[in-house]
């Protein structure tokens, strides 16, 4: 068995464990199923390194780029399990990352080396700001039903189960959430910004009617109202618990629908760009 088979069985473990521990009597498997998480994780970034070792950039292919963002997933995940000392805020990172992972080895044409193009700082930058934002926004999506769910808890009086690792207070997760927000949108800007000065370089043209591109500026859009309803308007708990899930869907919307089914050329099928 290979590193990527063993990323693969600990995800694919570690995320089913993590979600079946969210149904009573079956709790005390959610540490466990975080522990291989992380397991997976020690061995993803091992494989990350020796992958950045021994190859050239221009010898990676789209497939590590999408894994380098199914890393940073977990990353944010293992950072908060560390900080919070709970794995409940961070349960949407194992599943998602787990696709990502995947994604490189269902893809036909994920293989080959980047063109010179996509081997560039900015496109570097481009790639690490929104893999970090993607974290962060995955990150907010759990943490957002997480606080959706205690509230209606304890807006109802039921006691809370034993969780069987430290359960955080609902002002601290709307203190994620407004993290996650005040860190998200100025990623997603530079991200944004990156990728305009990378295709200014590499297509002579800053902006053109590419879907990913419209997509983009309007998920900008959102993510700036969603800013000014945090910050200006002072939104917190239920509301702003909404508006992130609602980010996340857009931006999932943004990823998985226009690359891989819009004719784009950030398309995983027919270019390779994201």
């Amino acid at each position: 068995m290979g590193f990527g088979s063993i990323v693969l069985v600990c995800y694919a473990l570690g995320s089913f464990g993590g979600i079946l521990g969210l149904f009573p009597g079956w709790r005390s498997i959610r540490t466990p199923a975080a522990w291989l998480i992380a397991a997976g994780f020690a061995v993803h970034t091992l494989l990350i390194l020796l992958t950045l070792l021994f190859r050239d950039m221009a010898e990676l292919s789209r497939g590590d780029l999408v894994r380098i963002m199914a890393w940073s997933l977990v990353f944010v995940y293992c950072v908060t399990w560390w900080r919070l000392r709970s794995s409940i805020l961070g349960l949407t990172a194992g599943p998602l990352a787990l696709a990502l992972f995947f994604v490189p080895q269902a893809l036909g044409n994920a293989g080959g080396g980047l063109p010179e193009t996509m081997t560039g700082a900015f496109f570097v930058l481009h790639l690490v700001v929104l893999s970090v934002n993607l974290a962060l926004i995955t990150l907010g999506l759990g943490s957002a039903l997480y606080f959706l769910n205690l509230r209606k808890n304890l807006k109802a009086r039921k006691l809370l189960p034993e969780t069987g690792d430290t359960a955080p207070a609902l002002s601290t997760v709307d203190r994620v959430n407004k993290l996650v927000v005040l860190l998200g949108f100025p990623l997603f800007s530079l991200g944004l910004l990156t990728g305009f000065v990378w295709a200014l370089a590499s297509r002579g043209a800053m902006v053109t009617s590419d879907p990913k591109e419209v997509a983009s500026i309007l998920l900008w859009l959102l993510y700036a109202m969603v800013f000014m309803q945090r910050f200006v308007l002072g939104w917190q708990g239920k509301k702003a618990a909404v508006m992130l899930i609602v980010l996340f869907a857009a931006t999932l919307l943004c990823l998985v629908g226009v690359n891989f089914f819009m004719d784009s050329h950030h398309n995983f099928f027919q270019a390779p760009a994201f």
